[in-house]
């Protein structure tokens, strides 16, 4: 509220964007403030009022970690989005190889290891890889590393996360550590120091029977996701099912291709379907869910990044909520293009009117324009692709176009995500909703 507070409240907000776990801050400056106002103050480069070095592990944490994990007979990986801000890839990815530990990735984290990678099972979480929750019940020791295990990854309840489990979480804010789960072993610390560090205290890759046995177990989990994968890039039926959409996608998209990834149902159908080779090229609302996301978030990622070509996946119900946007990235060449599965419907509350009141739909089918002629009123170019050999000319033509783009593809009005409550175990012995350990 003063004018000489400006700076101080600016750094202030650069520390807790920039320090632990990065994110957002919003600053609010009256009008008042502002006008005719001259501030003076000292410049200061950011190691004279922030912490600039990574939090290192405690060395008996690290031991103890290893002790665990070289223990267990069952132990899996579970990365989260610290890994990325961390620039940690790469030493997660030795760590894996040395210790012949699998991986699954939390909710939205797909981009964090290569996709392609033999020891990776796939995604855990909300619309995420059954496999992938099959192996995360069998393990007996979980280390995770960079995830808060939150609501979206674990549910808050034992369906993937078993009470035996012993779980050894590193994150670099100790809030969450143990917020969700009871811990075995918990670590605050960066996760790119934490993987250096155990990299130098896990045994090599000298496995009992027990642990040889697990690792063929996780190989034929991964087998049975890439199958169930190539199975749905057979389908055939018209209107397309939004799973063989996906299979054209990643039969086409280039390996650095900037994912965004939008709410609903035709895009959640993408965390489990979508590959990625690079960090830092799949962007979601995680657990926030805001329908819209990825269009405006695609245009900032073409901005911080214009020579990788950026896909925004929407369906047309979420696509219509930032659709106007078209014309900012027309007047300023922000070449993105956007993929709209169009189903004429608000797909994630007409699968919940499906599962829980019998198909009795009531506001949620909704009318829609061509979006190929849509796009091309706002000067933008538009595709529409109805068939499965159609999917991928259009996305390579909508690419190599030189402007905006837009690629409808009609999908099932009827094919919907099953809602993640009407999955959700019942019955004596399992969890209730609260958090485990926590009493309701």
């Amino acid at each position: 509220t003063r004018p000489e507070r400006i700076v101080e409240d600016l750094r202030s907000a650069f520390r807790a964007a920039m320090t632990g776990r990065r994110g957002p801050v919003f600053v609010e400056i009256p009008r008042d403030v502002l006008n005719n106002q001259t501030v003076k103050a000292a410049e200061l480069t950011p190691d004279r009022y922030r912490a600039t070095h990574p939090l290192l592990p405690h060395p008996d944490a690290i031991r103890e970690a290893a002790r665990l994990v070289n223990r267990a007979e069952r132990p899996l990986l579970l990365v989260g989005g610290g890994v990325n801000w961390a620039e940690a890839n790469e030493l997660l990815v030795r760590l894996a190889d040395q210790a012949a530990l699998p991986m699954i990735t939390a909710y939205g984290r797909n981009d964090v290891v290569p996709g392609s990678h033999p020891l990776y099972i796939g995604p855990l979480g909300r619309a995420g890889s059954p496999e992938a929750a099959a192996a995360c019940r069998r393990a007996d020791v979980l280390l995770v590393i960079g995830s808060r295990l939150g609501q979206f990854t674990a549910h808050f309840d034992d369906r993937y996360i078993k009470p035996e489990t012993r779980i050894v979480q590193i994150d670099v804010h100790g809030r969450d550590i143990g917020r969700y789960y009871p811990v075995a072993l918990g670590i605050e610390a960066d996760a790119r120091e934490a993987c250096r560090a155990l990299l130098d205290t896990l045994g090599k890759d000298d496995l009992s029977e027990a642990r040889r046995a697990w690792r063929r177990e996780a190989e034929t989990f991964r087998a049975q996701r890439q199958a169930r994968l190539a199975a749905e890039a057979k389908l055939a039926t018209l209107p397309l099912k939004p799973q063989r959409v996906y299979a054209e996608l990643r039969r086409v998209l280039p390996p650095d291709t900037i994912v965004t990834l939008d709410a609903g149902a035709a895009p959640a159908y993408g965390y489990d379907r979508l590959a990625f080779a690079h960090p830092r090229t799949f962007l979601t609302p995680l657990d926030l869910g805001g329908l819209g996301f990825a269009f405006p978030e695609a245009l900032g990622a073409k901005l911080g990044r214009p020579d990788a070509p950026v896909l925004a996946i929407h369906g047309d119900g979420g696509f219509l909520m930032n659709s106007q946007e078209l014309e900012t990235a027309v007047r300023h060449h922000v070449n993105v293009v956007t993929l709209v599965m169009n189903n004429n419907c608000w797909g994630s509350e007409k699968a919940y009117q499906k599962h829980f009141y019998g198909e009795r739909y009531i506001g949620c089918d909704i009318g829609n324009p061509r979006y190929d002629h849509f796009a091309r009123l706002f000067g933008a170019e538009g595709y529409y692709a109805e068939h499965p050999d159609q999917v991928a000319d259009a996305m390579r033509a909508a690419f190599a176009c030189g402007k905006p783009a837009i690629v409808e593809v009609p999908i099932d009005p009827d094919e919907f995500p099953i809602p993640v409550t009407a999955v959700r175990p019942t019955g004596p012995g399992t969890a209730a909703a609260a958090p485990r350990g926590v009493t309701r």
